[in-house]
């Protein structure tokens, strides 16, 4: 059946017959007039033969009352404008009276001229000059009529459409879901129906979605229980291996923060917000965004680059840390789009502004892109549905519904589309905006997800020193004029409980505000931002404090380059750390001792094995095997047993091992690499290292292959505890030669 709109229908139903209509009106008319000229010539001839040959009786007995009677009668009756009686072509009579010649009487385009001879021989001739056309009365009636049908159809033709539009299209389109009934009854019983199976399906999808969103928290719930769990059960081990306990603690605290996220978006979305709307610099609420998105996926293996163009130059009006979320959101779900959807591991984002202008109301107009897959047909619309998820595995569904509410709170709008040329998304946000200019500097944000990721911090380290702050007091001014960055150091402070009753934080945001802190409050540290969003910056206060000598100052800012650095310290500064403010570079400033001096020491005296094996019973044999050696050589080395290549890279590149074990097949599991591949990539890292191929296929095991990655060696499953031995002492303990 081919659908059709409603003005098609109209058209086909409608105009056409009313067309067909006017059409036969006009050809009956026709067809009217035809036979009715027909019978009219027929009549008028048989009524002047009739007058011929009663004029020519008065003729020929020379009867002139006679004639004139019947020239006055044949001129009413026959409706003829002239009839003349002539003899020899020369005027005898004529009704009306006219002179000359009978061969001047002419014919024309309306009147033709009917000639008859008189009766009796009778030398006389007589002319009518008869109309061709019926009477006008006739005319006019008929045109009337037709004036009537047509004036009649075409309003009633008007009317049924702007009915059918006004009473059928308009309240389907906007009123079939709302409350108030409906004019017509078939409507608003098909409404009732529609309604009901609308209720239905929205509850079968809520009932749907609230199953998949109990499913994955129970599911991400159990994960950390469970590790909870087993860290009690074995707490001994635990207690004797830090390097475990550590590995097995930032396992429990990844799966807590999908556990708090996927909370957070419940919450978010369900709870009444009132905004506080204010003028905001837009560069930095993306910078913070972009920071905080993308140090979730330090662990991952991902290249995103990104790309700004800043043409909007007003700040936008919004509440900073609910449209933060928003911008988080969606940079996220680009970074999932490229890397999981797409299953890519490098990509860009890029991130457009524009101010824009639209019935006398200016906003600003903001596209966050991706290069990640295009949407499919009709995802777009459904996207900020609540529940609603596409392509990902996890997810609670309702991450851009929320974006979607804050969004129009602030009384925007937001929406998604294809680009138009390549593969990609575009998500587009329409914002208020103010009156206040931003000084935008795009040097300043990150342009690629290396720039933002935070080194691997040792929390076993950090904590050696917080434990030297118990029982004393650190009074810190901090001056950020960022909510933002405000809340990350005070999260960072609040992160640890030592740390969180040693410090004392007051918090300013601008410089008049921070120099009256440090003449009332009389605090020991200061953390500065220099970037302040009004007449004075950072360095303002570094200035009217440098001869402060009770008052230590640390810089934290986006601006990293040399000068900027220098410029700091010339002015009193400590140090220079970048934006967010790293935990152990604030325990560091506050203590006064180096982290990474310790911990360079401690990595260059203890050896490290790696080993990576998809298949866990395969790993426990070698972890008995490794610990077997530790027995009777204590402190010789410490090792990791990983699940596949990328986990054992990722490591190896913090912390390089003397010695690494890879087995050959790990893709069947779901790892992206083998163990050739892991080989080369250690390789790349350095050539110090000792790498062997693990495998229990012979034929797999000849040494060109192994050679050619650059291994040094292979070893066939399942592995011999005295070999591994020799290579330990070989290698690691340097008891061969």
């Amino acid at each position: 059946m081919k659908i059709i709109t409603i003005n098609e229908w109209f058209n086909r139903n409608t105009k056409k017959p009313l067309l067909i209509i006017v059409a036969s009106v006009f050809f009956i008319q026709f067809m009217f007039l035809t036979f009715w000229s027909i019978y009219s010539k027929s009549k008028q001839h048989q009524q002047i033969d009739q007058l011929v040959r009663i004029a020519s009786h008065g003729i020929k007995h020379n009867n002139r009352p006679l004639l004139e009677s019947i020239l006055d009668m044949g001129f009413n009756e026959l409706n003829s404008s002239l009839i003349v009686i002539c003899r020899q072509n020369t005027v005898v009579l004529a009704y009306p009276v006219i002179k000359g010649r009978c061969t001047n009487i002419q014919s024309s385009i309306f009147q033709s001229i009917i000639i008859k001879k008189a009766h009796g021989n009778l030398d006389y001739t007589f002319y009518f000059l008869i109309p061709l056309l019926p009477s006008l009365s006739l005319w006019l009636l008929l045109l009337l009529i037709t004036i009537i049908i047509l004036s009649s159809g075409g309003y009633l033709t008007w009317r049924v459409q702007k009915n059918i539009s006004k009473e059928i299209l308009v309240p389907l389109q906007t009123d079939f879901n709302h409350d108030h009934p409906m004019g017509i009854k078939e409507l608003e019983d098909l409404r009732q129906k529609q309604r009901k199976y609308t209720e239905l399906k929205v509850r079968n999808a809520t009932n749907e979605a609230i199953a998949n969103l109990i499913k994955h928290l129970s599911h991400d719930i159990r994960k950390p229980l469970s590790q909870v769990k087993i860290m009690l059960s074995a707490f001994d081990m635990f207690k004797n291996n830090p390097s475990r306990l550590n590995a097995a603690k930032a396992d429990v605290e990844k799966a807590i923060n999908n556990i708090q996220g996927m909370l957070a978006d419940v919450m978010n979305f369900s709870r009444e917000t009132q905004l506080e709307t204010k003028p905001k610099a837009l560069s930095s609420i993306f910078d913070f965004a972009i920071r905080q998105v993308v140090q979730c996926y330090k662990d991952k293996d991902i290249d995103i680059a990104f790309s700004y163009d800043f043409k909007a130059t007003k700040m936008p009006l919004v509440d900073e840390p609910r449209f933060s979320r928003v911008l988080s959101n969606i940079i996220g779900n680009g970074i999932e789009a490229i890397t999981e959807i797409g299953n890519n591991k490098s990509g860009l984002i890029d991130i457009y502004t524009e101010e824009c202008k639209q019935a006398e109301a200016s906003y600003i107009e903001i596209m966050i892109g991706n290069d990640g897959p295009s949407f499919p047909a009709g995802v777009e619309k459904k996207l900020f549905e609540s529940f609603y998820t596409s392509g990902k595995a996890k997810g609670t569904g309702l991450g851009l519904a929320s974006a979607k509410k804050i969004v129009e709170l602030h009384g925007g709008e937001i929406f998604a589309r294809n680009k138009d040329v390549g593969e990609g998304v575009e998500f587009v946000i329409r914002l208020p905006i103010s009156n206040i200019s931003e000084n935008i500097d795009e040097d300043l944000l990150p342009l690629h997800s290396d720039d933002v990721f935070l080194p691997e911090e040792d929390m076993s380290a950090i904590d050696v020193l917080i434990q030297k702050m118990e029982g004393k007091v650190y009074k810190v001014v901090l001056l950020e004029d960022e909510a933002l960055y405000r809340a990350w150091v005070k999260n960072l402070i609040q992160s640890n409980e030592n740390l969180q009753r040693a410090v004392v934080l007051y918090d300013a945001t601008t410089v008049d505000e921070a120099l009256q802190l440090v003449a009332k409050e009389e605090p020991s540290f200061a953390i500065v931002d220099i970037d302040l969003h009004n007449k004075n910056h950072g360095y303002d206060f570094l200035k009217a404090v440098k001869g402060n000598l009770n008052l230590k100052s640390i810089v934290h800012s986006n601006r990293t380059l040399e000068e900027f650095k220098q410029k700091a310290k010339d002015l009193g500064a400590s140090d220079f750390v970048p934006k967010p403010l790293p935990l152990s570079s604030l325990v560091e400033f506050l203590i006064g001792e180096k982290i990474e001096e310790r911990e360079k020491q401690k990595k260059e005296s203890v050896k490290q094995i790696y080993a990576c094996d998809d298949t866990q019973l395969i790993r426990e044999h070698l972890e008995h095997i490794l610990n077997e050696y530790l027995q009777d050589n204590s402190g010789a080395f410490e090792f990791e047993l990983f699940e596949n290549g990328e986990e054992l890279i990722k490591r190896t590149k913090k912390i390089r091992p003397n010695l690494v074990f890879t087995d050959l097949n790990m893709r069947e599991s779901g790892g992206q690499l083998d163990g050739y591949e892991v080989i080369k990539s250690v390789k790349k890292i350095s050539r110090k290292i000792k790498a062997y191929l693990i495998s229990n296929e012979p034929l797999m095991l000849s040494e060109e292959p192994t050679k050619k990655a650059g291994g040094d060696g292979a070893l066939e499953q399942p592995l011999n505890k005295e070999i591994i031995f020799s290579l330990i002492d070989k290698w690691i303990t340097s008891k061969l030669g």
